[in-house]
């Protein structure tokens, strides 16, 4: 894994990590922003020191530092003196999280897992610390655990037992779960990332239609089927084309 360090310059000094407790993915909310533009944003118009956020992941699955194992400015309520703030590339309330920005954040996770001592129940999404949409309705977060946890190690099947969601829990891949189910046709009820009753029973009802086992326990072969079914398919629009003359003219829509 190749680490890009951009020459940043910040205006103050970088504060070493004394712990690390949590990785929290981010979005910065805008469909193109890269590195150093979210630099100069958060130095020259929101007087931080500079970017707040520790490490950064482009579109296309580069893995860039930002602050690096400092104390960042990403996630209020005390969290920038405990926690890695990772953020990728894009605007995920709109835009869709690339499968380079999967494979390489899950890379870099699971790195970063590794190194502070913490598990995959450690990893958490800016909106489950504080009131806010980030990281976006599309994150990925769902595959991008199960892409850490192959990282991790693709036959350690205690830890991938970590990624079972079952009635009583609470967090951003419930929530994940209620939309998807609810988008499938099988009535989670409120998205609020709490597995409740209505989200037990919209489960089973999409486990029996799937085919697969009927236990209210979202696992690894229930996120496969839901994915499979909620991916979207982006087709390439062709405008039609005829030939006069010997000559191929395309029809443009006006």
């Amino acid at each position: 894994m190749e680490i890009e360090k951009p020459n940043l310059v910040f205006n103050g000094k970088l504060i070493p990590l004394k712990k690390v407790d949590k990785i929290i993915c981010h979005h910065p909310m805008h469909p193109n922003w890269r590195l150093n533009e979210i630099h100069l944003y958060h130095r020259d118009k929101r007087n931080y020191i500079g970017i707040g956020y520790n490490y950064f992941v482009t579109f296309d699955g580069r893995i860039q530092e930002g602050r690096g194992r400092n104390q960042g400015a990403h996630t209020l309520g005390g969290w920038n003196t405990k926690s890695l703030g990772v953020c990728f590339q894009g605007d995920f309330s709109k835009q869709l999280m690339t499968d380079s920005q999967v494979d390489s954040g899950a890379e870099l996770i699971a790195s970063l897992i590794k190194n502070e001592g913490l598990t995959i129940n450690d990893v958490v999404g800016h909106g489950d610390l504080w009131n806010t949409a980030c990281p976006g309705k599309n994150f990925r977060m769902t595959d991008l655990k199960n892409a850490i946890l192959n990282e991790l190690n693709p036959n350690m099947e205690g830890e991938r037992d970590k990624m079972l969601l079952k009635i009583g829990d609470r967090s951003s891949d419930v929530k994940t779960l209620q939309e998807n189910l609810n988008k499938l046709g099988h009535n989670a009820g409120a998205v609020d990332g709490i597995f409740g009753p209505s989200t037990d029973k919209a489960l089973k009802s999409f486990q029996r239609a799937a085919g697969i086992t009927v236990d209210g326990i979202a696992g690894p072969q229930t996120f496969a089927k839901i994915t499979a079914l909620t991916r979207p398919v982006i087709v390439k629009k062709e405008n039609a084309t005829f030939t006069l003359g010997g000559k191929k003219y395309k029809i443009e829509e006006v």
